[in-house]
């Protein structure tokens, strides 16, 4: 007589993160399951269950097969190539079936928003359907909610999309979430909730020693209960290998519980990329490259993984990817490469390999197989497709060469492709160094490259290389006398209108140059203080440099609209200038405020020399907060050299040298941000504009203040807008929001923050 605990199936794993192995499901856990998700996902009657995946796998056969019989609902099963194929088919047949229940991965997700997004998607009734849930990867807030919004439109509740987590050791789901994505969005994550365990299943997170770790901190996710599987079947090393010493399933993805208790994963324990001690998820570096969408690049169709050159050669980051283009297309295969490259660089400072295939590997689920693809990769089997890749892109490279006809601009080209590490014959005369994977750092040591290299004692102007992006252009303008340069233009493409941000106290451009990366449809330009090259003189009002900003935005974009965003100190300078324009009757569609209230505080208008340069120090990460905290109380009063000394003994020297600052240079630096600070401590803010936007995050320590009281200044904003102010919560603190850790996220928050302002 069969019992309870007796094997009902055997299942084999995906495959997508190693060896698949034969899963035990007996007939208690099966039923525990199916009861779990009924709990959990209740459907309407007379409606039916929709499947595309072979039954061969976990999720079709458990979660929707034997979900939909032990409820006596109806089923459509379709072979996956017919939705693939044509996206608006998985649609029409939800239509037509009155489905309630059906599943899709994150590449037919991306699929559906491409359909619905376009201009020749039809209409669908869509109100029968309940649940689309979604597994395998963590689903990116972003582009499901705005999947989610789209069916709305045809009648799908709002909460349609459900991330969850499920294995076939859980039988398929067993943490869903029904609050996608109105908690997601309120909370300002980027990676979806994967919500609530379903009956029959507990769940914690736990350090690698087993220790349970407190909400908020990111660990190993570990389940138990009646759902869970309790062996593999004839592997019993693997088997004790699953499970931790008290009994608890190690799923081998990371995750972290939220205040809500609500489980958020964050990607694989085995899967991730280090790059110079610092680990990437491989998934994220997937979707920020989806999110670009890169035209040569196929949605849904690329993965990413570590490679481990031999040697003592740091570990690099490989992409694979299935191309849009034609085969012999080399143009395309060389602007795709280089998208894909400037993404990865941005992110990692790792220049990647990048490799286009016909096809790539995939799970019964549909899911590409990363550890498929990643074995066949050592295995040498694409070297003939890199081998291809590179010749032609080569090719097209040695058509596009103009070799450089001075030593100046041969000097240029040596420091730009060693610093880059790069063949000569890939940067031309006229190549511009930024598509090449130019990042902040890389372009400090561009600097440094070339005032060594030039050997005249004269400074190379970060902004001089950013505002003279090739060799030959860089050429001209290192050999003649350069005057006083307002603009900074970060981003020269696309033909829409200009994005405007307005320096902080700190007076330089740079600080924007990681979010200018992010932006590809229209140009970014960025305005920088005076005085900080020979010659240049301190500004000598507020008004005179209002009065020059709103002069130098007028002759670069002589019609509106105006996109302006002011970070701190520019806030005030953006409202300034934004009454400029409004009372010459230009529009100001977009005009936004980063951490600053339109008041000074009294502490700001007490603000010293030594505040300037202790301020710089820490933005820049030269010294440590507990250092800051210290020498912001012994150096007051103190003198200038004495102050000096006393940061440079603090400093980190790596961080110094990566930044090629001296003491001279933060002094200098200092005098500009007090010269700034000197023409602005008497500023009332008077009038108002149409509308204003608040990006707020931790404000600065000397402010005294803190989150939550700092958002009570930061709503007096609306006493100058005549328009309803909106306020959208960062990541981060004061000094680090701009910074590469946080500038994914800061980006989204803009582009839905001009969005809702009509800027498209």
């Amino acid at each position: 007589m069969t019992k309870d605990d007796d094997t009902a199936l055997m299942m084999l794993t995906s495959g997508s993160t190693g060896p698949s192995k034969a899963v035990c499901l007996s007939h208690r856990q099966i039923m525990a399951s199916l009861a779990g998700k009924c709990s959990m996902l209740p459907v309407k009657p007379e409606t039916a269950f929709l499947n595309w995946i072979r039954l061969d796998h976990v999720g079709s056969l458990v979660e929707i097969h034997l979900h939909a019989l032990f409820i006596a609902a109806d089923q459509v099963h379709v072979q996956s190539e017919d939705f693939i194929s044509d996206p608006s088919t998985f649609l029409a047949l939800i239509e037509r079936h009155r489905v309630s229940r059906t599943f899709a991965p994150n590449f037919f997700l991306s699929q559906l928003n491409q359909t619905l997004g376009s201009h020749n998607s039809k209409g669908f009734n869509l109100s029968a359907l309940q649940y689309i849930v979604s597994g395998g990867e963590a689903n990116y807030v972003a582009s499901c909610s705005r999947l989610s919004r789209l069916l709305e439109g045809y009648g799908a509740p709002s909460n349609v999309i459900v991330p969850g987590f499920g294995m076939t050791e859980t039988c398929a789901g067993s943490i869903y979430s029904l609050s996608f994505p109105s908690h997601d969005i309120k909370q300002s994550y980027e990676l979806a909730t994967v919500g609530y365990c379903v009956p029959g299943v507990e769940m914690r997170i736990a350090a690698p020693n087993g220790t349970v770790v407190y909400p908020g901190l990111t660990g190993d996710l570990q389940l138990k209960g009646p759902i869970v599987f309790s062996k593999y079947h004839n592997d019993a090393s693997a088997t004790r290998d699953a499970f931790t010493v008290d009994g608890w399933f190690k799923t081998g993805d990371t995750a972290f519980a939220d205040a809500s208790s609500r489980i958020v994963l964050t990607g694989r324990t085995k899967e991730d990329i280090s790059i110079n001690g610092i680990k990437y998820q491989p998934q994220n570096l997937e979707t920020e490259i989806e999110e670009a969408k890169i035209p040569g690049v196929l949605q849904g169709s690329l993965a990413c993984f570590s490679h481990h050159p031999s040697g003592a050669q740091p570990e690099r980051v490989c992409v694979v990817y299935v191309p849009s283009y034609a085969a012999e297309d080399i143009k395309a295969r060389y602007d795709t490469s280089n998208a894909i490259v400037q993404k990865v660089v941005f992110i990692t400072n790792n220049r990647p390999i990048v490799i286009p295939l016909q096809s790539i590997e995939r799970t019964s689920l549909g899911k590409v197989s990363r550890s498929s693809i990643k074995k066949t990769w050592q295995d040498g089997q694409y070297r003939t497709e890199q081998m291809k890749n590179e010749k032609m892109i080569a090719q097209y490279q040695s058509s596009i060469y103009s070799p450089p006809r001075t030593d100046l601009e041969t000097t240029i080209q040596k420091s730009v492709t060693d610093v880059l590490e790069l063949s000569p014959g890939s940067v031309g005369v006229d190549t511009n160094i930024f598509e090449l994977g130019l990042t902040s750092i890389t372009l400090i040591k561009l600097q440094r490259s070339l005032q060594k290299q030039l050997k005249n004692g004269n400074e190379v102007p970060i902004v001089t290389i950013i505002t003279y992006p090739t060799v030959r252009s860089l050429s001209i303008a290192l050999q003649e006398s350069t005057a006083y340069m307002p603009v900074v233009p970060l981003q020269t493409h696309g033909d829409k209108a200009p994005l405007w941000f307005i320096h902080p106290a700190a007076g330089e451009a740079l600080v924007f140059l990681n979010l200018s990366k992010l932006i590809t449809d229209r140009p970014v330009y960025s305005f920088r203080a005076r005085g900080f090259l020979p010659g240049e003189k301190y500004f000598s009002s507020l008004e005179e440099c209002i009065s020059i900003y709103h002069s130098e935005l007028k002759r670069k974009q002589p019609e509106g609209p105006y996109l302006i965003v002011g970070y701190s100190y520019g806030s005030m300078l953006a409202f300034e200038i934004g009454k400029v324009l409004e009372q010459n009757g230009d529009e100001v569609r977009f005009l936004a405020s980063v951490n600053r209230p339109p008041y000074v505080h009294p502490r700001l208008q007490q603000v010293q020399w030594s505040d300037c340069l202790l301020n710089l120090a820490y933005f820049v990460k030269v010294i440590s907060q507990e250092v800051f905290g210290q020498l912001l109380t012994d150096l007051q009063g103190v003198s200038k050299e004495e102050t000096i000394s006393r940061v440079m003994e603090s400093a980190h020297s790596a961080r110094l040298s990566e930044l090629a600052l001296d003491g001279k240079k933060l002094e200098n630096w200092a005098n500009v941000t007090l010269s700034l600070q000197d023409v602005a401590r008497k500023y009332q803010p008077q009038g108002s504009v149409n509308n204003m936007d608040v990006f707020y995050c931790d404000p600065l320590e000397m402010v005294g203040a803190t989150k939550e009281q700092w958002l009570k200044r930061l709503e007096s904003w609306q006493d100058f807008s005549r328009s309803k102010t909106n306020y959208y919560g960062l990541r981060g603190k004061h000094h680090e929001v701009f910074g590469q850790e946080h500038v994914q996220s800061m980006y989204k928050s803009f582009k839905e923050a001009m969005a809702l302002r009509g800027v498209n």
